[in-house]
């Protein structure tokens, strides 16, 4: 469209009452184009004054008085390049025929390429009304000045331009140039598709078509996803409103961009984190602190609870938690609602919808609203505790037996050590007085005393035996299940290797064995602060090793003898083996424990 088809500008929103004029200058300072405006604020109709197309606007200026060579300045500043690119430069202007002054408004005109090719001059009226006002029909401002009423729209953080029915802009404050990239002269003539991606451009004169048959206040696009494109060819989101205006020329649109670049940014943001909070594999459940009724709820909870989002949407915290009712719920939330606390954390259960109860864990709070005016809700973080819980009645169950296995360990090792060795005593010191014993019934029964004892230490090495070693084991489970007993205790799983068959282990021998391997593990766990642990198992023909390594701090050699050590050799020399200790401080620990079969 060529710089004569501009149309007539239209008031912005009723303040400009049609007051603005346009007009083209090409680089020589020769008018090229007018609206109809143009005539009626600087009177070009009223005969050949020097303001109509083809004639030489610089110098009607300097053929002008009262101080017009300000506005001469300006215009041949522009047409020098003396303005930078984005500058507007404003100064009075009074025909030689009009009793009123006119602001006019210069500024650079470049081209698509970025040439520069001229001036635009905006003309606004500053006294009273014209005929070409009194003609449109409009009232003519009052208590507000047209210099304050454009001030207002130059100083709008929106973007404001006037377009007529074709979309020819005719109009825009300085918002669109700095939101756009280009200059005020660039812009006027222009369509607006020109502002618009490529994309969207054939759409757009769709839209633009409809909207003149039934032309209202709204927001364009509603669902629409909006751009804006540059000088520079980048696009930015925008929001666009459109109010028409009618006039006598006809329909005018005046349209309000905003750039929505940091509202986009955060609502993706926000988006963003909402994915992630509705991935969560814990459950976010949002209700309502007087309904009670859900708000929000995410994929995690969905999960949890077997029901789907819309289901939920109709429910409350009450239906799917059968150890509260409403009135013992609402007593948790006491205490977040009167802000005396700023969270709870508890565990109860939650029936799923097959009716399956799941222990959770959750956290309440009651944040603060996102904003002035909205309304705050309840945030419940809801953790599935199943695994927890059955990884604590493992422990709990491995501890205690790990408990039971010592206490027998140790009524063996007293039994062994103690008792065992009285009645041992005992029996060699009958036999030691049996010789000297003249009467042989009391010989006799000193004798079968004898055998008695000796029989009763069988019978305790075989309950010892028992207790160390239940027959339902095999010899090698008997080993690992000791092994697996402590790793909780030492915070590590030991490696285990066998070489030979641990079955061939007389059960005499595996007592003292087992017993020797529990001592070993639990000096390691109460002392070592060890990363690895290895246990070594080798059974032979006729004799066993078990050793038991690991990468600890090591003992002080002045310690060598404390920690159980004492029990450990003694087990050993009783089946005819050997024990030892090597260590040194951060250098780790090795008890080889050996034992004749």
């Amino acid at each position: 469209m060529s710089e004569a088809d501009i149309t007539d500008p239209e008031p912005v929103a009723g303040f400009l009452a049609r007051a603005v004029g346009v007009a083209f200058l090409d680089g020589d300072g020769v008018i090229v184009a007018v609206n109809d405006e143009w005539g009626a604020c600087v009177g070009a109709s009223d005969g050949d004054l020097g303001y109509a197309i083809g004639d030489a606007f610089l110098d009607t200026c300097d053929r002008l008085t009262d101080g017009h060579s300000r506005t001469a300045a300006a215009i041949r500043s522009a047409l020098d390049g003396g303005l930078e690119s984005t500058g507007i430069v404003e100064v009075p202007f009074r025909p030689p025929d009009h009793h009123r002054w006119c602001d006019i408004t210069v500024s650079n005109r470049t081209s698509e390429t970025g040439e520069h090719i001229g001036v635009t001059l905006m003309v606004r009226r500053t006294g009273g009304a014209t005929n070409g006002v009194a003609e449109s029909g409009l009232e003519p401002l009052s208590d507000l000045g047209l210099s304050e009423a454009w001030a207002m729209i130059e100083s709008s953080p929106d973007g404001m331009m006037l377009a007529d029915e074709h979309g020819v802009i005719a109009l825009v404050n300085s918002q669109v140039e700095t939101m756009f990239g280009f200059d005020r002269g660039e812009l006027l003539g222009r369509r607006v598709e020109e502002l618009l991606p490529e994309r969207h451009r054939q759409v757009h004169m769709a839209h633009r078509t409809r909207y003149r048959v039934q032309p209202r206040v709204r927001a364009m696009g509603g669902d629409l996803d909006l751009h804006g494109r540059r000088r520079d060819g980048s696009e930015f989101p925008v929001e666009v409103s459109l109010s028409p205006l009618t006039t006598p020329q006809g329909l005018r649109v005046i349209a309000t961009v905003r750039d929505v670049s940091d509202k986009v940014a955060a609502q993706a943001h926000s988006h963003a984190v909402l994915h992630q909070i509705d991935a969560a594999h814990d459950g976010v459940l949002m209700f309502d602190p007087e309904t009670l009724d859900f708000l929000y709820v995410n994929r995690g909870a969905q999960a949890q609870l077997g029901y789907s989002c819309e289901e939920l949407l109709t429910m409350s915290p009450i239906h799917i938690k059968p150890e509260f009712t409403e009135t013992s719920f609402r007593a948790v939330l006491a205490p977040l609602l009167d802000g005396i606390a700023e969270s709870h954390v508890f565990t109860t259960i939650h029936r799923r919808k097959d009716g399956v109860d799941v222990p959770v864990e959750i956290r309440l709070e009651y944040p603060p609203a996102a904003r002035p005016g909205q309304p705050r809700m309840f945030v419940a973080l809801v953790r599935d505790i199943s695994d927890r819980l059955e990884a604590e009645d493992a422990r709990r169950n491995s501890e205690a037996a790990e408990r039971l296995l010592e206490d027998r360990e140790r009524l063996a090792r007293d039994l062994h050590d103690l008792v065992i060795q009285r009645l041992f005593a005992a029996g060699m010191g009958l036999q030691a007085v049996q010789a000297q014993v003249k009467d042989e019934i009391v010989a006799e029964r000193v004798a079968d005393t004898v055998v008695q004892l000796d029989e009763t230490i069988a019978d305790l090495r075989t309950a010892i035996f028992e207790l160390t070693a239940p027959s339902t084991r095999s010899r090698y489970e008997e080993i690992t299940a000791i092994i697996d007993q402590s790793v909780s205790r030492m915070g590590v799983t030991p490696s285990f290797s066998v070489d030979g068959d641990p079955e061939l282990i007389p059960g005499a021998v595996v007592e003292q064995l087992l017993s020797t391997l529990v001592e070993a593990l639990s000096n390691v766990a109460r002392h070592a602060q060890a990363a690895a642990v290895e246990v070594a198992l080798v059974v032979g023909a006729d004799a066993l090793s078990l050793t038991v390594h690991d990468d600890g701090k090591g003992l002080d050699p002045k310690s060598l003898r404390g920690n159980g050590l004492g029990n450990i050799e003694s087990r050993a020399q009783q089946l005819g083996g050997t024990s030892t200790l090597t260590s040194e401080p951060g250098g780790g620990t090795t008890l080889t424990w050996t034992a004749r079969m």
